[in-house]
């Protein structure tokens, strides 16, 4: 009966040993960061009315969550913070500070590099909703303690509106 019992006890701790390493290694799998950004606009009208590429202030929040080794999910945040105006079939149309919300899949090709693809909404205060279709890279740079230095360029496309490549440097932490 002795034996028994040590025998389960010793497949009890190993199992427990294995679901700690598991839940320790998953607390590694989350990712925030937050980058200083720029998106151009290509199709931006100037204040004399002229279309014109426009390069506007924006910062990018984002949580990336790894589901297993070279793939994640995440959420991409990006906030204009400029007030502006776009052509679009022809008719010029206002756009006040757009936050765009994105759900996206990413694919790590190697230690640094990361595409991603997705889609969301674009909120304006005043203005319409905007579907949004998202394609990116992410390039990231370890730095000590889970840190990473993060650079990346996306494209939005926004049927029926504008499309926009937000581009920015930041900073990441793996947990």
């Amino acid at each position: 009966m002795g034996m028994v019992h040590n025998t389960k006890l010793v497949q009890y701790t190993f199992l427990l040993s294995v679901a700690l390493a598991i839940c320790e290694e998953a607390l590694a799998q989350h990712r925030l960061s937050i980058a200083l950004s720029h998106t151009l606009v290509p199709t931006a009208v100037n204040s004399a009315g002229n279309r014109s590429w426009f390069t506007l202030p924006s910062w990018g929040i984002d949580y990336d969550y790894e589901l297993a080794e070279n793939w994640g999910v995440g959420l991409h945040t990006d906030w204009v913070v400029q007030d502006f105006k776009y052509e679009s079939n022809e008719i010029t149309r206002d756009r006040t500070k757009p936050l765009t919300s994105t759900i996206v899949v990413s694919r790590k090709l190697n230690e640094h590099l990361t595409l991603l693809g997705g889609g969301g909404a674009e909120f304006a205060k005043a203005e319409e909703t905007l579907a949004v279709i998202r394609l990116g890279i992410d390039y990231s740079l370890p730095l000590a303690n889970n840190w990473e230095c993060a650079f990346n360029i996306m494209f939005d496309y926004k049927p029926n509106a504008y499309n926009a490549i937000p581009m920015g440097v930041g900073l990441a932490k793996k947990f």
